[in-house]
């Protein structure tokens, strides 16, 4: 689930920098991938083992020189 969260908020916020949004570091920097509500952590999933995860873009996030 971790996982998951931090792809899902990376795809959201390389999207909102594409369309011209600021990011603040602070504010990122609040965020957490750990939820621990709305989570049925012994609920049934469906994994799919040949499917690759989305590259991350980790330039959303400052760590690379790349970011705007």
């Amino acid at each position: 689930m971790i996982f998951y969260n931090v792809n899902a908020v990376s795809q959201v916020l390389h999207g909102l920098q594409e369309e011209g949004y600021p990011i603040d570091d602070q504010a990122v920097a609040m965020l957490s991938p750990y939820i621990t509500q709305h989570i049925n952590r012994f609920g049934k999933y469906r994994l799919e083992p040949g499917r690759s995860p989305a590259a991350l873009d980790y330039g959303v996030f400052g760590l690379t020189s790349g970011r705007k």
